[in-house]
């Protein structure tokens, strides 16, 4: 999900309107995610989730980039951002439980290596990608993974970026809707 999923303003030139909670919109999305797509079990109103194409050794790993949310009153209260308990599951369950050489595409709204509010998540993608250890993560211990991208949208035009080994893709994405 998005910016513009979890906030609507009145019009375009307006500053009022509503931001709505994660959990109003969760079961929404996990609707179109499909049954094969595994969420994080403890957290009800997760927006990340992965899904492995098994018969090309892809996990797809979706990366909520918009965890958190200033309040329903601001109308555009979204905020960039992964979460301790989002970062937790990602790199403990999505990355270091993948199958065997597995490549590991990264899937967000925007493409964090473009995106300051999510270096945490730079920093752990750029040790993902060189194997080397993360905090508590032993990304060493997985030699068999290859990151092979990360892709995303929001700035509404193409781009790509290697920021410490690690392929940033932006995809253009449109507004208009």
């Amino acid at each position: 999900h998005g910016n513009h999923d979890l906030t609507c303003r009145e019009g375009a030139e307006s500053s009022t309107g509503v931001t709505l909670s994660k959990s109003e919109v969760s079961s929404k999305f996990r609707d179109v995610t499909g049954p094969g797509a595994v969420y994080n079990a403890s957290d009800a109103a997760s927006l990340y989730y992965y899904v492995d194409n098994a018969a090309a050794g892809i996990r797809y790993i979706v990366v909520d980039v918009f965890d958190e949310c200033q309040g329903s009153n601001v109308y555009w209260g979204v905020l960039p951002g992964v979460s301790q308990t989002q970062m937790d599951w990602v790199l403990g369950n999505a990355v270091m439980n993948a199958p065997e050489n597995s490549k590991l595409v990264v899937i967000s709204h925007f493409a964090p290596g473009f995106n300051t509010g999510v270096s945490t998540l730079n920093a752990a993608l750029a040790a993902l990608s060189a194997h080397e250890d993360y905090g508590s993560y032993a990304f060493s211990s997985r030699p068999d993974l290859e990151l092979f991208l990360v892709l995303g949208g929001h700035q509404h035009h193409d781009m790509q970026l290697n920021r410490s080994g690690v392929w940033y893709v932006q995809s253009l994405s449109d507004a208009c809707y």
